[in-house]
């Protein structure tokens, strides 16, 4: 890949992360360092800590898909990006409904093992 398209990426990159850092810093200081996620109320750090792990995951894979691909889902059409987004959008939902039946079965065979323990 070529240098300027990596450094085109990094910099748009860079500003996005930026951005989101300031819109993060306001809202923490919005609600005097206490974040509500659902019901839980957390204090300080906690979730916001996992946010972080979050983006971090996130840029990540920014950086792989630019190794590859350049910067060229920057140049892409919106609608092929909605397309993409619901390509990827199914497979999630796809993999958990996978992840919810194995669950179930595994449910169902420990149920099963403790009412023969219970015997």
């Amino acid at each position: 890949m070529a240098q300027g398209t990596t450094d085109c990426f990094e910099q748009r990159l860079k500003s996005c992360i930026q951005a989101r850092k300031t819109a993060l810093n306001r809202r923490k200081l919005a609600v005097n360092r206490q974040c509500f996620f659902g019901d839980t109320l957390v204090q300080g750090k906690g979730k916001m800590a996992d946010f972080e792990e979050f983006t971090k995951a996130i840029r990540k894979r920014l950086y792989q898909g630019a190794k590859e691909y350049g910067s060229r889902s920057f140049e892409r059409p919106p609608a092929e990006l909605l397309s993409e987004i619901e390509e990827e959008l199914l497979d999630v939902c796809g993999w958990s409904y996978i992840l919810w039946a194995r669950l179930r079965d595994i449910e169902a065979r420990f149920s099963n093992i403790e009412k023969r323990l219970k015997t």
